[in-house]
This record gives structure tokens, C-alpha cells and sequence, in this order.
């Protein structure tokens, strides 16, 4: 994904007016999607394009990012520097963001976010207004030879609520989908994941799975298949009965 350039709209909130003229959102095209500092890399460069025909203010903020269960909890950090961390970019141009890594590498990949917010606009005081909020993937890697390392298991719940377990043992991200598990009838059935499929180095993911069509019992033992960015899997997995 490197190189491709992204334009994302994300409500962020509407504070309501008295009186208003009207509904006014605006776009920001950003490139790179995701950050990536190599072992050793100190600074990397982030563009932000403003297409539309209005200036646009942006400020830019940085975040540790983790993985619990199926939360991604974000703390505010200052390992990483961005300079300008506020910019005005006029339409049509755009606006070239250093990001600075303070911190050395661990032995594990290191994750973080930068949120980048849209202000509001002191042209438009009478209008609702849709501000942007980018959430920018950065990884800090430790080693250009680190793997992820997964690891796959089900829980099959009394409720009937069956989970897949994924584990990421390894010492980098990498992201699972297309992810279908296979039973010995030629029963099929798929995962739910709920956003973005990344799994972080250390970190755990817990997603519902389903038949596709009608189901037999819970087997004993699936056989999967995903992709990942690394390639294809094809692991056997084993299912554990739970209260």
C-alpha cells in the first residue's frame, strides 16, 4: 500500500447551530496510507492535498497504538515529532509533513497512529460543517528480516457462538483476510471481521466466524485459508468447547 494515495471523508462531529445556512464537508487527499520507518530511519515524509476550492486547516497529533481484544486503544505520546504540527493548505496545493521517530527501536515492531483533524473554519461561522479526520498507520520496524508469527484457534461457545482466536506471535504486523475454514463434511464457514484486519506483533484478535449456508455440528478441527500480506495460509485449527 505504499505509494497509494487515499482520500477519506470521516465524520468527526457536528456541533449544532441556532441558525445555519447549510451542510459544507470537504475532502484531503494523503499519501502514503501507512508510515513505515526501516531499521534505522529517523524521519519519514507525509503529503497532505487539499482538491477543494477553500483553504483547509489541519493539525496533526500522534498516538501510541496497541491491540486488546478487539479494541485499539490510542495515548497520546511524544516519541514521535511532526513538523508543522498545524498547517493551512491553500486549494489546490499541498503541504509536505516530516514525521520524526525520538525513540530507538525495540526487538519488536513499535505502532502508532497519527490522527490528522480538520478545524473549523472561520470563513463558514454559520454552517454545520463535516470535519476530516485521517487515522495514519505508522510502524517502526526493529528488523528487515522480522516475520509475523500466527497462530489459530476456535472457541465454540454453549450460547452457539463459535470464535476465532488469532494470535500474532511474530515480531511484525500483518493483516489476515479472505480468512474461510473448511470442515471434513465440505462444511464452509467464514470470518466477521469488523474493520481493518491487521493484527499488531504480540497482540490478539477474536472474531465471530459463520456457516456459509446451512451448517452441520461443530467439528472437532477446521482446516483454514487466508491471506495475509506476507501470502496464503492454510493452517489446521483446533476447536475447544467453553461455558
Amino acid at each position: 500500500m505504499r505509494g497509494k494515495r487515499f482520500r477519506l471523508s470521516l465524520l468527526l462531529g457536528l456541533t449544532p447551530l441556532i441558525t445555519f445556512c447549510g451542510l459544507h464537508a470537504q475532502t484531503l487527499a494523503v499519501e502514503p496510507v501507512n508510515l513505515f520507518f526501516l531499521p534505522g530511519q529517523k524521519i519519514v515524509t507525509l503529503t497532505l492535498k487539499n482538491p477543494a476550492s477553500e483553504p483547509i486547516t489541519v493539525q496533526g497529533r500522534a498516538f501510541t497504538w496497541a491491540q486488546e481484544g478487539n479494541a485499539d486503544p490510542l495515548n497520546a505520546t511524544d516519541a514521535i515529532l511532526i513538523s508543522p504540527p498545524m498547517a493551512t493548505i491553500r486549494p489546490g496545493e499541498s503541504q509536505v509533513v516530516r514525521v520524526a521517530m525520538r525513540q530507538p527501536a525495540s526487538e519488536r515492531e513499535s505502532t502508532y497512529r497519527l490522527l490528522i483533524d480538520q478545524l473549523p473554519s472561520a470563513a463558514r461561522p454559520k454552517e454545520v460543517s463535516i470535519l476530516l479526520r485521517l487515522s495514519i498507520p505508522v510502524f517502526v520496524e526493529a528488523d528487515v528480516h522480522a516475520t509475523a508469527k500466527f497462530e489459530f484457534r476456535v472457541e465454540h461457545h454453549r450460547d452457539g457462538k463459535s470464535i476465532l482466536i488469532v494470535a500474532n506471535n511474530g515480531q511484525i504486523h500483518d493483516s489476515v483476510r479472505d480468512i474461510h475454514l473448511k470442515t471434513s463434511d465440505g462444511s464452509v464457514w467464514k470470518a466477521v471481521v469488523p474493520g481493518l484486519p491487521y493484527v499488531l506483533a504480540g497482540a490478539e484478535r477474536r472474531w465471530p466466524i459463520v456457516p456459509e449456508g446451512t451448517a452441520h455440528a461443530m467439528p472437532h478441527e477446521f482446516s483454514l485459508t487466508a491471506q495475509t500480506d506476507s501470502g496464503a495460509l492454510v493452517r489446521q485449527v483446533s476447536v475447544t468447547e467453553e461455558p
